[in-house]
């Protein structure tokens, strides 16, 4: 059983994000980890909403990157047509 979560868990990270810098060991701890609370007679922690949301949150504070990964807001992106005052045109001219 704990196989299946484990090969799923990759799985579907795979199919989602198709990132060959993920670690994916990561990935099949995450999906095994609630099976530890075995030992305290049931799921308690682990298995809740509330444990989820605390470790995500302290993962992105913990990993957070002191750059902005995006161009500001004010800075139009070469991708847009418009920002190289360009104009869409309708029609062959």
């Amino acid at each position: 059983m704990i196989l299946w979560f484990a090969g799923m868990s990759v799985v579907i990270v795979w199919q989602v994000f198709r990132s060959p810098a993920l670690d994916y060991r990561l990935v099949m701890l995450g999906a095994v980890l609630p099976v530890g609370e075995i030992v305290f007679g049931g799921p308690r922690l682990l298995h809740t909403l509330l444990f989820a949301v605390v470790l995500l949150t302290v993962v992105m504070l913990a990993t957070q990157r002191q750059t902005p990964c995006a161009a500001p807001a004010d800075r139009p992106s070469h991708r847009h047509p418009h920002a190289s005052g360009a104009r869409w045109r309708v029609g062959s001219g």
